[in-house]
């Protein structure tokens, strides 16, 4: 009996000292993206607006690439924190690529793009839209950069870096991060940083064009 309750304590004792580990890492890397970041704009064109001209402008939430009609995410009330292969992810990256080169609008915003994430294999979702789109200048504003997250615990969500991707056909001059509100106390460790990017687009009478 000894012996049981000794390797029992023993037990406790190793999941405990996990817990307070995970704990203490997750304090540790916590942290916020800057607020006002000053965004790099990439392979920008040098075509300005026009006035009196029609434009074409895209917004597309692509939900990681990760949504199908038999996907369910836990943080949605479902089961899943992953896509659901890795395979299945390159599919409908390629199909989201085609779909976006087709429509070819003259602005593209697209939301929860991930650079690198355990939910989406750590596949570079920005750099495979940027290349299929390369035409188009681009701005990536990073959303979040969590640490890895042990929920739920039948597939741990893990960690994820994403962002926000400003794509344009023409002139986008300057471009910043701006920070939106989270959760205080230890709730915000459960808070994804969410955030907003505004770019400046010239027009030729002098104005110019803001996207937020």
């Amino acid at each position: 009996m000894k012996r049981l309750l000794k390797i029992l304590g023993i037990a406790v004792l190793v999941v405990l000292v996990a817990v307070v580990a995970y704990v203490a890492y997750v304090l540790i890397d916590y942290h916020r993206v800057p607020d006002n970041q000053s965004l790099t704009v990439e392979h920008a064109p040098q075509t300005a607006l026009e006035t009196e001209t029609e434009y074409q402008l895209m917004t597309f939430n692509m939900g990681f690439g990760a949504y199908e009609p038999d996907f369910d995410f836990f943080m949605d009330g479902g089961t899943r924190s992953w896509a659901i292969s890795k395979e299945r992810l390159t599919q409908n990256l390629d199909a989201i690529g085609t779909m976006l080169t087709d429509e070819s609008p003259d602005l593209l915003l697209v939301q929860e793009v991930d650079e690198s994430g355990t939910r989406t294999y750590h596949l570079n979702e920005r750099q495979l839209l940027t290349d299929r789109l390369s035409g188009y200048g681009a701005v990536w504003a990073e959303n979040w950069d969590s640490p890895f997250l042990m929920y739920p615990l039948t597939q741990p969500h893990g960690a994820s870096r994403s962002c926000l991707l400003t794509m344009a056909g023409l002139h986008v001059t300057s471009a910043v991060r701006r920070s939106l509100p989270v959760e205080t106390g230890f709730t915000k460790l459960l808070d994804l940083d969410r955030c907003y990017s505004v770019a400046r687009v010239p027009v030729e009478n002098g104005h110019e064009l803001v996207l937020y």
